[in-house]
């Protein structure tokens, strides 16, 4: 046993001198006198060992555990341990030191404790104006804490040089973390005979400064960290004096060397516990690695494959087709790699804890087994069947299949969908195919107003020349829907008639091609009241439009309606005109009664340029909310597209007029006239711009509406038996009054 301290005295008084490590000599306070430290000879080094640790583990017992640690493993040949030969078996014993003792330690540090600290932050909204927003946060207090800490400690270093040079980490896994399970005794000749014993080529202070201080000051800090407080720390700093004693230990060891394909692997232990095992990187079986990554092929194809499809969508994920066979070819390919690769890799597992079971009951004498022990030893040495998943001969046909059938699985939806948006498009532009009348001057035949008068209720709205026939075609289809009788014709003087066939030109009677498109009676009551700024009649109009809302009665899904129209605007901002038709479409189907979703619809058709099908949809969320601005707005649009300005522009101008923000309407009117997206829309917003300021507000929820008022117009076969109101004549003479004035100044002008 040795002390930790040294201690010397002076040679010329014999005053005690105080020792300094890595001094060469000392000098006396007292009396000047330098004294030299006594070097360690080499006896000291090849001291006798003060304890060993007594060998455990058997030679059979270090052979089984290899032969264990050989048939563990992802990528183990098969055939290992049947081919694997041991060329060196031996054990031995090892020099370390045994450093135990005492400390005392200082130590400061700072300790955080976190609160909650509420605070204002200001963010700007879509207008750009500052808004304050109450936010909170996490803020730690940080202190300054010291203290101090006292224990003890014991640790083992290895003492010798065979090691040091090791690629494995042999003096800490076999030294340092040694399991001692076996007895540690005082040292005697008797435990090493036979067995081999490595010489001490460190002191003990050597030793302590190349390792075991280190080891010595984790078990401090870990000590000193044991006083730790509050949610965080930070700043540690300790310092510590220790008192140690040093002792010699042998440490037993055992060794295995075996060949595989004429390469040579090491496996170590220490002699207490063959659990402590470390050893080389063992062999491969290359093959099995590269059957498992073929098996993922199809995963990437499929990958590759999804790939591709999320860059047709800008990476928009919503707009991906939602089509369970394209996922599940996705996560089908993705499952075939991972239940292959289990399938292989069990597959071997299992076969080499077969061989071992094999050659574990070839050693073991059976005759006092009982018939129970034997079966189970005997179905443990049955070799396993092979899986068909874990079958590689035929990769080369069923992995290309596999291949192809996931980039089937995922692209065929996308190819689907594709298809059917390029039959869209093309029923769209069959739709949108221009129904061009070929106008006859007005001056050399003019259009009998006796005709245009008695036009159906249910004609569509049409425009086929620029100025006097639209107005008399607008005319009579509000004529036709007011009044069911044939009303008075319209009377234009012989003079205008006569003016405007004198100064047509050919740019004035040239063809203007638009789309044919229908607008329920009722709406166009409306349209025509707006025309004539009487804005009373437009709110009576209007409020008969509503009807009972059966949609509200429907089943209704709001959960999924709400996704599908995030998933709509979501499409519309990357401009998937046909993806937000039907996204919006879905979302229509779950929740019939959201009338926001059914105007986003409307919306989006018009985008897509189908125009009838954008009409009948807001037309239809007006029969439910008639003072909706936004859907006049969208049948504005739709009207301007089409072709139809006069009635586009009457519907903006309702818009204005229900809109419960009139400075952001005037605001988007004068945007859409300098940057509309089509030259009709940029006409018809400049039209209601100018204006605006003249149609009234209307009062929101406040108008009284008799039960008479809210009777619908007669049917065609009931008007057809009665007579006309005074009411009806009035209106009707109202609105030939109005186009006898546009005539005369249109004449005028020219």
């Amino acid at each position: 046993m040795e002390s930790g301290e040294l201690k010397l005295l002076c040679s010329g008084c014999g005053a005690s001198l105080e020792y300094s490590a890595g001094a060469r000599a000392l000098k006396c306070v007292y009396c000047a006198a330098v004294t030299e430290i006594p070097r360690a000879s080499e006896d000291e080094i090849d001291a006798t060992p003060d304890h060993i640790v007594t060998l455990v583990v058997t030679r059979n017992q270090l052979e089984d555990a290899v032969f264990q640690h050989l048939a563990e493993g992802k990528y183990t040949p098969d055939n290992l341990l049947e081919h694997a030969t041991f060329t060196k078996v031996e054990q031995f014993f090892v020099p370390a030191y045994a450093f135990t003792g005492k400390y005392e330690a200082n130590w400061t540090a700072s300790f955080g404790y976190n609160r909650t600290e509420h605070y204002t932050d200001f963010v700007k909204d879509s207008r750009g104006n500052s808004q304050a927003v109450s936010r909170t946060r996490t803020v730690t207090d940080w202190r300054p804490v010291n203290g101090s800490d006292s224990g003890g400690f014991s640790v083992l270093t290895y003492g010798g040089s065979r090691f040091l040079d090791a690629s494995l980490d042999l003096t800490t896994r076999l030294v340092e973390r040694c399991q001692m399970k076996g007895d540690l005794a005082d040292y005697s000749a008797s435990f090493t005979s036979g067995f081999e014993v490595e010489a001490y080529s460190q002191r003990p202070n050597e030793a302590y400064g190349n390792r075991g201080e280190a080891l010595v000051n984790a078990i401090i800090d870990q000590g000193v960290k044991q006083h730790a407080q509050g949610d965080s720390q930070k700043d540690w700093h300790w310092t510590a004096s220790t008192k140690k004693n040093a002792s010699r230990v042998l440490i037993p060891v055992c060794h295995i060397v075996y060949e595989y394909q004429g390469k040579a692997y090491n496996v170590w232990t220490d002699g207490t516990s063959t659990a402590n095992l470390v050893a080389d990187a063992g062999p491969e079986d290359h093959g099995r690695r590269r059957a498992v990554r073929y098996g993922f092929i199809p995963a990437l194809a499929g990958m590759a494959a999804f790939a591709g499809v999320a860059a047709t969508t800008n990476g928009q994920l919503s707009a991906l087709p939602e089509v369970p066979l394209m996922w599940a070819g996705l996560i089908g390919s993705i499952a075939y790699g991972v239940l292959r690769r289990h399938s292989i890799l069990s597959y071997s597992l299992k076969l080499r804890h077969a061989i071992l079971a094999q050659r574990k009951m070839a050693a073991t004498n059976t005759a006092n087994v009982d018939e129970a022990e034997r079966g189970r030893l005997m179905e443990s040495c049955k070799r396993p069947d092979r899986p068909w998943l874990a079958g590689t001969m035929k990769d080369s046909v069923i992995l290309p299949l596999a291949s192809v059938a996931a980039l089937a699985f995922v692209l065929t939806p996308r190819l689907h969908e594709q298809v059917r948006m390029h039959a869209q498009q093309l029923e769209a532009t069959a739709t949108l195919a221009p129904a061009v009348e070929t106008p006859v001057p007005v001056a050399d035949n003019p259009a009998p107003p006796e005709t245009l008068a008695q036009a159906p209720a249910t004609q569509p709205v049409t425009t086929a020349s620029p100025e006097p026939q639209q107005a008399v075609a607008a005319v009579a289809a509000v004529e036709a829907s007011v009044a069911p009788p044939p009303a008075p014709p319209v009377q234009v003087p012989a003079q205008i008639a006569d003016t405007l066939a004198n100064t047509a030109t050919p740019a004035q009677v040239s063809p203007i091609a638009h789309a044919q498109v229908s607008v329920p009676v009722p709406v166009v009551d409306v349209l025509s009241a707006a025309a004539q700024n009487d804005w009373s009649s437009v709110d009576i109009a209007a409020d008969r439009l509503r009807r009972t809302d059966l949609a509200s009665a429907a089943p209704r899904d709001r959960a999924t309606a709400r996704a599908a129209n995030i998933e709509g605007k979501a499409a519309l901002g990357v401009s998937n005109y046909f993806g937000a038709v039907d996204a919006f479409r879905r979302g229509v189907a779950a929740d019939p009664a959201d009338i926001e979703i059914q105007n986003n619809l409307g919306f989006a058709y018009e985008e897509a340029g189908r125009q009838q099908e954008a009409i009948d949809v807001v037309t239809d969320v007006l029969t439910r909310s008639p003072r909706r601005s936004s859907a006049w707005a969208n049948l504005a649009s739709s009207l301007a597209e089409s072709g139809h300005l006069p009635e586009a522009e009457a519907a903006l101008s309702i818009a204005v007029h229900y809109t419960s923000n009139r400075d952001r309407s005037l605001a988007f009117l004068q945007e859409q006239a300098a940057g509309g997206r089509s030259d009709a829309i940029k006409q018809v917003s400049m039209q209601v711009s100018q204006r605006a300021l003249d149609i009234p507000i209307a009062m929101a929820n406040t108008a009284k509406i008799s039960t008479a008022t809210l009777v619908p117009p007669p049917t065609p076969a009931l008007a057809s038996r009665e007579a006309p109101s005074k009411g009806d004549q009035a209106y009707v003479r109202s609105i030939n009054q109005q186009l006898e004035q546009q005539l005369k100044d249109l004449g005028t002008s020219k």
